[in-house]
């Protein structure tokens, strides 16, 4: 059976449909965000797509402006799927290069759990690097923080 996969803009709510499995959300903790991501994204403050298998959300990757000049990036999976990541890869990329210039960023954080290395790999191929080799406590999680220096 062949599937269909497509990218489109981020809907309101995507991540509820997408149920991220824990080992597959590459930024760590999105708590603090789902109020924008229940609410239709703003452009002005949310720059995400979705990528359906067969119209089914399966993943979500965008960036929150936090304040002038930084942003924070976010991504989840709800299945491994090479394919997916790298049309998801390429979403980020395009929206990196969009915010940066639309933004005025001088830069964009990330941050990813300490014991998830593929997220760090991920991370490390989008052009994020660990600064300072900083931690945080993040629950019951420790989380490596990633910046992006256009």
């Amino acid at each position: 059976m062949k599937t269909d996969l497509s990218l489109r803009p981020y809907w309101a709510g995507d991540w509820r449909a997408v149920r991220p499995r824990a080992e597959l959300q590459v930024f760590s903790d999105l708590t603090i965000h789902h109020g924008l991501l229940d609410r239709a994204p703003s452009p002005d403050m949310v720059r995400a797509r979705t990528l359906c298998r067969n119209g089914r959300p399966i993943a979500s990757a965008g960036l929150f402006l936090q304040r002038a000049h930084l942003a924070e990036a976010w991504a989840m999976f709800a299945e491994p799927d090479p394919r997916a990541t790298r049309m998801v890869v390429t979403a980020i990329r395009e929206q990196l290069a969009e915010a940066v210039r639309d933004w005025s960023l001088t830069r964009i954080e990330a941050s990813c759990l300490a014991d998830f290395p593929a997220g760090q790999r991920f991370l490390t191929f989008l052009g994020f690097a660990p600064y300072a080799e900083a931690r945080r406590r993040a629950g019951p999680h420790t989380e490596i923080l990633m910046e992006y220096l256009p």
